[in-house]
């Protein structure tokens, strides 16, 4: 009787649980979006900072110091030239991994700066001054799609 009771609770917890505000944003977005399975500790998706358009998807996360973390997504720009974007804008760039997509971590007015252009989305993502490279290049690592 008691294994049927939390067999219940687990089957109810697991089909009732509230879609997290990515993959609520996700069902309204007209391309793909990407959400942080990481941040750095401390670090928290400012939930009231998510703002789609037709056009992009903005949110911040931030720690308890109010250091933010802002990211921007768009539908990737057709024939736009990203490494010339690199080699103008960003200096100090550096390879950042992920399976989605080509990631690049650099400077960008001074900021550490994140790009990761995957197939059909391209993820901005612009921090504070002593913010880590490392860090950025982790987080670039653990987006994944919403799904």
């Amino acid at each position: 009787m008691v294994l049927c009771v939390v067999v219940i609770a687990a089957l109810w917890w697991r089909f009732s649980e509230t879609p997290t505000v990515f993959e609520t944003i996700a069902k309204e977005a007209t391309f793909p979006i990407y959400e942080p399975v990481w941040l750095p500790a401390g670090y928290h998706v400012d939930e009231s900072s998510v703002s789609l358009t037709a056009q992009a998807l903005l949110f911040t996360a931030s720690n308890y110091q109010a250091e933010k973390i802002i990211v921007t997504q768009t539908p990737v720009p057709k024939s736009y030239d990203f490494e010339s974007f690199y080699e103008a804008q960003m200096s100090g760039v550096q390879d950042a991994q992920s399976i989605y997509g080509r990631g690049k971590v650099g400077l960008l007015d001074e900021v550490v700066t994140g790009s990761l252009v995957t197939d059909s989305t391209w993820l901005l993502l612009k921090s504070h001054s002593s913010f880590s490279a490392d860090d950025m290049k982790k987080i670039i690592s653990s987006m994944r799609p919403v799904q």
